[in-house]
């Protein structure tokens, strides 16, 4: 059944279709509606602190300057998912209060 590396590519791509965003994408169904204008705004006021904001940049910084230790850039990844994270759940609320016809 696999010809000319056909499965390779099969599974490179079913590698790729399986990332943490992808996965949490389809639990999270951002286009599906199913949020209240209350829940869906509670969700937008979802965000990092300013201290880590401070942090992301200080990160960033170092990561820049080829600096970062490896605990720093567990913890960039740290950052990064629950960025991902926050920006699926904002994108499911900004459906939901359009739906809704609600504004902010």
């Amino acid at each position: 059944r696999c010809r000319r590396g056909g499965c390779g590519k099969l599974i490179i791509q079913h590698m790729v279709a399986n990332t943490e965003m992808t996965i949490l994408d389809r639990v999270i169904k951002p286009a599906r509606n199913g949020l209240s204008p209350e829940v869906a705004r509670f969700i937008l006021t979802m965000t990092f602190e300013e201290r880590d904001h401070e942090r992301m940049a200080e990160l960033a910084g170092k990561a820049q300057a080829g600096a970062l230790t490896p605990e720093e850039a567990a913890e960039v990844d740290e950052y990064r998912r629950v960025g991902d994270l926050l920006a699926l759940l904002h994108s499911k609320a900004r459906l939901a209060m359009k739906s809704a016809g609600a504004t902010g």
